[in-house]
């Protein structure tokens, strides 16, 4: 297996903007992790953003050719909500991860991996985020429905920042 860091071409060394700047780290944390399969190439990507177990969020995104991409979750973030507890099966959470999936205008396959198709590696980077999105935004049901602890050691400091 390969594992590269993305290099960042696209941002100006010299621009120092905000936007600038994130986009900078943005691109030193984004990993990809190469594998060759049975029925062609695909890549995990690994992004800096966390599911609800602090883990970072991978996504699967495979060449098809000239055919186009296919870039996926591979199942994880429906099958994480059930095996969390979370009966996503009926009812308003069903709703809701429907209203998800069909709001960013993805699919959803039998084995339960949310995907959507890039016609191109113009329309990939696009993909890639609508699905990176729905996932984070999927990830959240847990904690909206099981609630969560606040971060740090004690729940008494809080500080505000202006």
């Amino acid at each position: 297996m390969e594992h590269n860091i993305v290099r960042c071409v696209a941002v100006n060394a010299d621009d120092t903007s905000y936007a600038a700047v994130y986009a900078k780290w943005m691109c030193g944390e984004i990993k990809h992790y190469s594998e060759k399969s049975r029925s062609g190439e695909y890549e995990w990507v690994t992004f800096p953003f966390l599911d609800h177990h602090n883990d970072y969020i991978q996504l699967l995104v495979k060449s098809y050719g000239g055919n186009g991409y296919m870039v996926s979750d591979n199942g994880f973030f429906y099958c994480d909500l059930m095996e969390s507890g979370v009966d996503v099966e009926s009812g308003e959470n069903n709703d809701l991860l429907r209203e998800i999936i069909t709001g960013f205008n993805l699919g959803i396959s039998e084995d339960l991996a949310i995907f959507d198709w890039a016609d191109s590696e113009a329309d990939l980077p696009e993909t890639i985020n609508r699905v990176l999105q729905a996932g984070i935004m999927i990830s959240t049901m847990y904690t909206k429905i099981h609630g969560r602890e606040p971060l740090g050691d004690d729940e008494d400091e809080t500080e505000e920042h202006g």
